[in-house]
């Protein structure tokens, strides 16, 4: 069974011009109220939109729309600034940290283990609870990586996609002809993470794991309004793994580094892998996670294609159901 929906699916470009941003001088600037609420617009699977804060994006505006900011941030996605910052979040000065960060992201601290965290980042990378993930029960299943916010994309025949206003290739994504060749008319899922979400990922499929590929980078925040500003999933640092499945073909799985976090602690098994094992984690910081899928591989769930359509990102969980594989019927 193959579904086209790739027109569907195109994003409308946005465009943006300098004159147009209301800057008055090089600190004070105003963007278009519209503009940034469809950028950040999160909904829950039946469509309900969710209050979900982004409290840094007054900041983000001062870094990527005004030249003072343009400055600074040019400084601090160098990754050795992310290093700096791991190397403190890692020590025992950064534990005081802890309880100002649950309350202000409104963290439900009785889905983990309860610790003890010797410093930020131990608490940051704690581990959930067993039965707080289920697995969705249908083996044909595509399921979440990861605890996130969702788009799903059409890769065009060119290898072209486009993600908020922003055109990418997958070979500039992959690094690779040969391999980006694969996924023409395929499928990208874009899953963004937050700072309040889970940080261990999973594996979403069953196949056959080959080498990781790791591409050196800036370290761009993936907040959505810098996401509709710069080709941040190119430009930032990255590593992905080729999974061999049975059944749809070859499956990219990428890691996306971000503003501070510099880390992505990755296992390296070569040969089997099974959907839900334990992959990795990200250290400190909002990330991203990547899935390409060959053309007519998989068929998205409908509510996950009608949100993006509406320019809005749906919050799915690890383990639950992301899309079908496309040649088996739902059982």
């Amino acid at each position: 069974m193959n579904v086209n929906y790739s027109n569907a699916l195109v994003p409308v470009r946005q465009s943006f011009v300098a004159s147009k941003l209301g800057i008055k001088n090089i600190f004070r600037f105003e963007i278009p109220k519209q503009y940034v609420e469809k950028q950040l617009k999160c909904v829950d699977r039946r469509g309900q939109a969710l209050d979900v804060q982004h409290r840094q994006t007054w900041l983000f505006r001062f870094f990527y729309d005004c030249s003072a900011g343009n400055l600074v941030m040019h400084g601090i996605t160098f990754p050795i600034v992310s290093k700096l910052v791991g190397f403190f979040l890692d020590s025992s000065a950064s534990k005081p940290l802890i309880p100002s960060f649950i309350r202000r992201n409104d963290i439900d601290v009785s889905e983990y283990e309860a610790g003890p965290y010797k410093n930020f980042n131990s608490f940051f990378c704690r581990t959930i609870l067993d039965g707080k993930r289920p697995l969705d029960p249908c083996l044909d299943s595509v399921i979440s990586p990861c605890d996130g916010k969702v788009q799903v994309f059409p890769i065009n025949e060119d290898s072209s996609f486009e993600i908020k206003g922003i055109s990418y290739t997958i070979e500039k994504l992959l690094k690779s002809k040969d391999l980006a060749d694969r996924f023409n008319g395929g499928t990208l899922m874009l899953l963004r993470l937050g700072v309040d979400d889970y940080h261990h990922y999973i594996y979403p499929v069953d196949g056959n794991q080959f080498g990781y590929n790791r591409i050196g980078g800036k370290l761009h925040t993936v907040n959505p309004y810098v996401a509709s500003r710069r080709p941040i999933y190119s430009e930032n640092s990255r590593e992905y793994c080729v999974i061999e499945t049975e059944d749809i073909g070859k499956v990219i799985m990428m890691e996306v580094g971000a503003l501070m976090v510099g880390r992505i602690v990755n296992r390296h098994p070569i040969g089997k892998v099974c959907r839900g094992d334990k992959k990795g984690y990200f250290k400190f910081g909002a990330s991203s996670i990547v899935l390409c899928f060959e053309k007519g591989a998989v068929i998205p769930d409908p509510e996950l294609i009608e949100n993006t359509l509406s320019g809005a990102e749906t919050i799915v969980r690890l383990g639950e159901r992301i899309a079908l594989k496309a040649n088996l019927k739902e059982k």
